[in-house]
């Protein structure tokens, strides 16, 4: 008999869900937290945020987390002493999230009061009711926030509740790989989160969190600003700075301003002139805006160096034409490039080029299919949880780019382009009957 086991007592696996269930309840909700200026309280409170993050998804992966489908749990089969341990570990975790309940000061916030509606009263715009409720900020009769108090003492149990969470990743007592609860934590951890200082705290690098998750929270930040208005205009590149390739509308050489010749392709955007070309000519400036500061591999975007207005095009053709124009991935200017450089001889391939190909090019292997859509879907939950919708979503725009030594492509390094009708959550949709990109198949 083990240690941790007791004589006549069985934990069994509703005794795991039990103890997850108490252990998530007593947790302290991050969207509450109140910022009172002070860092490193918004830093305490997003590492607690994490680590929940994590207990929650080790619940999910478990199947520990709904007690009515206890039998469908992975610990099932599992013997009496590693469940024993599993619910010693969350009654631990139960008791630092009291702890941390101490800590913190906690404020009520109650709703403006309302005047009331008379019979003669109506709904205008400008009567007393409509006009109260516009300023209305929380919608429960009232609503608990809370800010550290001791924070010495909350780093401390933040550094206890990561160990523990640790542990129980580690007991790999989940199905699915080891990397996965890595892999999907960022979305997770990103969707509640709407505080402005907190995800730039997030996305500041010299907090150290994961590169992917602070790459997210700068898009969402960045496209909060957004909301408020486009203000921000990405980088604007030039005639002289932009020398497309002989036949060539697409590919070109872009001279960086830093002395850097790079190789880079152009997504264009085909509007036609008139009073509303403005306001879709802003929006492809601030969505280039933020993909010149997140345009990054590990959210599958290609770097992104600014956006061409081409004025020759228009005088030409009597409509406009901008593009967004994207590089070749590359760590450092002095390290080789892992991908072909002369894109007119290997240009960028789209996932239907690669689909059309099929019966005459070699049929990736099926687990190189299913990494791909695993990197496309766990891209899409970043874009969404950042408050980034994408409504041209199609395989025209899931590209791939050539390995060097004429490797070829590789399916499970795509990389997402075709941002025509992308806005953030809360822009009106602009689906204009203008825009000229012709047909798209899904």
């Amino acid at each position: 008999m083990s240690g941790l086991e007791v004589p006549g007592f069985v934990v069994g696996v509703v005794g795991v869900v039990v103890a997850f269930k108490g252990a998530v309840d007593t947790a302290l909700l991050i969207e509450s937290f109140f910022d009172d200026a002070r860092a490193d309280c918004g830093y305490l409170a997003l590492s607690y945020h994490i680590e929940q993050t994590r207990l929650q998804l080790w619940g999910e992966l478990c199947k520990a987390n709904d007690e009515s489908q206890s039998d469908e749990c992975t610990l099932c089969d599992k013997p009496e002493y590693l469940k024993a341990l599993i619910v010693c570990t969350l009654g631990e975790i139960r008791k630092l999230n009291e702890e941390a309940n101490s800590l913190i000061f906690k404020y009520n916030i109650d709703l403006p009061t309302l005047p009331e509606l008379d019979l003669d009263d109506n709904l205008a715009p400008n009567r007393a009711l409509p006009a109260a409720l516009s300023k209305k900020i929380t919608k429960p009769n009232s609503r608990l926030r809370w800010t550290v108090r001791e924070s010495s003492e909350f780093q401390e149990v933040v550094i206890k509740l990561r160990k523990l969470v640790s542990d129980l990743h580690q007991l790999n007592v989940h199905s699915g790989e080891s990397q996965l609860p890595g892999k999907v934590l960022p979305p997770q951890v990103l969707a509640p989160l709407n505080n402005h200082k907190l995800l730039q705290i997030l996305s500041n690098p010299q907090n150290q969190m994961d590169r992917t998750l602070a790459l997210s929270a700068q898009a969402k930040s960045l496209h909060q600003k957004l909301e408020h208005g486009p203000a921000s205009s990405a980088t604007t590149i030039t005639d002289r700075q932009l020398e497309f390739r002989t036949g060539s509308s697409v590919t070109a050489t872009f001279f960086h301003p830093n002395g850097h010749i790079l190789p880079v392709w152009v997504e264009w955007n085909h509007f036609d002139s008139g009073p509303r070309s403005d306001r879709y000519s802003a929006l492809i400036k601030s969505l280039g805006y933020v993909l010149e500061r997140v345009g990054q591999p590990e959210l599958c975007l290609p770097p992104f160096y600014g956006v061409h207005d081409d004025l020759k095009f228009e005088t030409e053709h009597g409509f406009k034409r901008k593009g967004f124009v994207f590089g070749l991935p590359q760590s450092d200017p002095s390290v080789q490039l892992c991908y072909e450089s002369n894109l007119q001889l290997y240009p960028p391939r789209s996932l239907k080029a690669l689909i059309k190909e099929g019966k005459s090019a070699r049929i990736p292997l099926l687990g190189d299919r299913f990494r791909l859509a695993y990197r496309l879907a766990n891209a899409f939950g970043l874009f969404h949880a950042a408050g980034w919708l994408d409504k041209g979503m199609h395989s025209d725009n899931i590209m791939f780019l050539h390995q060097a030594n004429g490797l070829g492509v590789t399916v499970s390094e795509p990389f997402i382009t075709g941002f025509q009708y992308s806005r953030p959550q809360g822009v009106v949709s602009l689906w204009w009957t203008q825009l000229r990109t012709g047909g798209k198949s899904n």
